[in-house]
């Protein structure tokens, strides 16, 4: 009944009245839902904006926000990463990370183990090795990547470009890697690093995700395409002192910031991120490949289709199915993990708690598919190797399969007694050279 006599007071009023009413009551809504989201993402920590570029920015803000943090102002918030102009971030020259530990030799006499986990040269690769002009090898091999790439989870030993140069013979593979980057940082490092060295090979190495990881940010580079050809703006990216002298706008709705983003993915957010960046991961393969052409360099892309542990949504699925797809069109040479694991009757085994990248023997079977799609295009000769892992001794075995009594180890550590170098104690085999 009050309803009904508020409506019939409005009527009497004339419209003008109910259409003043209905934008107080519109407006009203649009307040608390204003307040609301505020609220929302005070509490959840989720940056704020339209796009996931905007709120990639907002994240950057919430970062700088604490002083007290050592990292803040490191790219990707990590220690031996410093800021580059053309590329945006790379590995700071010179790093070398490791831990101490003791043990035994098999006389009983104690040792001392150093273990080397990152160590980085001083060109910025993941090295163990500095380059220089002069080349000490036939074969220069450019590995260019990722975590995975990298060796995330694993010592310096055991990243799949480290077991690469172990395999191939006579060869020197520069690992161009990093971590939690996208194929924009990659394509950038791959265009102003390792084409300086002039390898005789250049690996691209692609996990489907980092296609959609391209997704601009104010700390690096902005790649985009235009005409079949990238084009590179926001270089040099601002460093991350000067972006904490930077603030967000002061009035904004987030209502309306909302609502533009749930429109704008409302497909989804990786999907609709990898909608955007496969026509710069296409333009990109292009250019690689051409370039190696020309300089007459071996281009061959690994596609990594699958993680550790992690399952691929629906998205990622498709875009794995797009990728092959894409190289295939463009006869491209390329082998994607599985089917490298298929080949070596490999199951990649997992840590617990699980890991998303691979662990030593994988990335050795890694290694060893690179190879023979190397051998395929003519490029070098390398034995086929089955790989154990030696639990007494914490080191992989790479036994030759045509010659299984031809052995070597591959040691993550080196041993020390009285601070003497002593490998030679310790291990029977030949040990297989460091990178």
């Amino acid at each position: 009944m009050y309803l009904a006599r508020c409506a019939e007071r409005m009527q009497r009023k004339g419209p003008h009245a109910a259409l003043l009413a209905l934008a107080i009551g519109i407006l009203a809504a649009a307040l608390l839902g204003e307040v609301a989201l505020r609220i929302n993402h005070a509490l959840s920590k989720e940056p704020i904006g339209a796009t996931e570029e905007e709120r990639c920015v907002r994240s950057l803000y919430l970062t700088l926000e604490n002083q007290s943090d050592p990292v803040r102002l490191s790219p990707l918030h990590t220690d031996y990463l410093r800021y580059d102009p053309l590329t945006g971030l790379r590995p700071k020259e010179g790093t070398h990370l490791g831990r101490i530990s003791a043990s035994n030799l098999p006389d009983g006499t104690p040792v001392t183990l150093a273990l080397h986990d990152v160590i980085i040269n001083n060109i910025s690769t993941k090295n163990a090795h500095d380059v220089s002009a002069e080349r000490t090898t036939k074969n220069r091999i450019a590995v260019i990547g990722d975590s995975f790439t990298w060796g995330s989870d694993v010592m310096h030993a055991y990243s799949y470009p480290s077991f690469l140069r172990v395999i191939v013979p006579d060869s020197e593979v520069l690992n161009y890697g990093i971590q939690g980057v996208g194929i924009d940082v990659m394509y950038l490092r791959w265009k102003h690093e390792a084409l300086t060295v002039h390898p005789d090979a250049v690996i691209f190495t692609v996990l489907y995700d980092d296609i959609r990881r391209a997704q601009p940010c104010a700390y690096k580079p902005r790649l985009s395409v235009k005409d079949g050809a990238i084009v590179v703006t926001n270089q040099p990216p601002p460093t991350m002192e000067e972006f904490a002298k930077q603030r967000p706008p002061l009035v904004e709705s987030v209502l309306l910031k909302d609502l533009a983003h749930w429109w704008r993915y409302r497909r989804g957010v990786r999907a609709t991120q990898y909608e955007e960046q496969f026509p710069l991961f296409s333009a990109m393969l292009d250019e690689m490949s051409a370039t190696s052409l020309a300089r007459n360099q071996t281009f061959i892309v690994l596609f990594i289709d699958r993680e550790n542990s992690r399952p691929l949504a629906a998205e990622d699925n498709d875009a794995v199915n797009r990728s092959v797809a894409l190289l295939e069109r463009k006869h491209i040479a390329f082998v994607t993990a599985s089917a490298i694991f298929a080949a070596e009757r490999h199951t990649p085994p997992n840590f617990s708690p699980p890991v998303d990248h691979f662990l030593p023997d994988t990335n050795a079977y890694l290694a060893q598919g690179i190879a023979g799609l190397l051998r395929q295009r003519g490029f070098t000769v390398a034995p086929a190797y089955d790989v154990t892992y030696d639990t007494a001794r914490k080191v992989m075995v790479l036994s030759e399969r045509a010659h299984p009594e031809r052995r070597m180890v591959v040691t993550p550590y080196d041993v020390y007694v009285n601070g003497t170098l002593a490998n030679n104690r310790f291990f029977a085999e030949p040990i297989a050279p460091r990178d």
